[in-house]
C-alpha cells in the first residue's frame, strides 16, 4: 500500500488490503480495495484514483490556468 499512497495521496481515498491465500494454500497475495469518501464509490485503479478529486487540486488549477 505504500506505493498506492505514493502515487495517489488524494485526502478521500481510503484504503483496505486483505491477504488471500493461493491456489492449494500455497503462497499468499495482498489485494488492496479503494474507496473514495467525495465521489461515494469504488475505485477501480488505486494507483490513478476516482477521476474526480484531481481537478480540485492546487496543482491542477494551476495548470489550468
Amino acid at each position: 500500500m505504500p506505493g498506492i499512497a505514493r502515487a495517489n495521496a488524494c485526502e478521500h481515498m481510503q484504503l483496505r488490503g486483505r491477504v488471500v491465500k493461493g491456489i492449494l494454500g500455497f503462497g499468499r497475495k495482498i489485494i488492496v480495495d479503494a474507496y473514495c469518501t467525495k465521489a461515494q464509490r469504488k475505485v477501480a485503479e488505486p494507483h490513478i484514483g476516482c477521476g474526480e478529486c484531481h481537478g480540485d487540486s492546487q496543482i491542477a488549477r494551476l495548470f489550468n490556468e
